[in-house]
């Protein structure tokens, strides 16, 4: 004996908009750029693997305003391509010291504000690794301060 029940489907209704993201690391600046922007036109955002942080202090790793960044960035904006740097911070002990002491964290705060103001980004990928547990009440307040200061970027 078998028992037949009535099944109702509930389907989300498709986004037919899709994000294309691509990371351009530092140690392969040069191919990355080159064969990225062939096909700036199905990305839309370009995330350069370009900043590190380094004794609590935001270290340009690329020379992003220098070749072959300057004319990728430009081809990539002319395109409408967002373009979102990446920091990268795996030091777990440098990460704790900074971020959990206000006047330190507003500090690396202030520096990564006005550099994504100066070079127009359109906004930031934070990429801190290896955080100790006793980081995480500090991280959180890190990308709440920082996303106070860039609002939508």
């Amino acid at each position: 004996m078998g028992l037949i029940l009535p099944v109702f489907v509930y389907a989300a209704p498709v986004n037919r908009s899709l994000e294309v993201s691509g990371w351009i690391p530092y140690w392969r600046e040069t191919l990355g750029t080159e064969n990225t922007k062939p096909n700036l036109g199905l990305i839309t955002t370009v995330h350069p693997f370009a900043y590190y942080v380094e004794a609590g202090a935001l270290v340009d790793k690329v020379g992003i305003t220098d070749e072959p960044w300057s004319s990728f960035l430009a081809e990539a904006r002319a395109r409408k391509v967002r373009v979102i740097p990446t920091v990268m911070w795996n030091d777990p002990v440098a990460i704790h010291y900074v971020l959990s002491d206000r006047g330190r964290r507003e500090q690396l705060i202030d520096t990564i504000v006005e550099v994504v103001e100066e070079q127009n980004f359109d906004g930031i990928d934070i990429d801190f690794e290896s955080k100790l547990a006793e980081t995480k009440d500090h991280f959180s307040a890190f990308l709440r301060e920082l996303y106070r200061e860039l609002g939508n970027k």
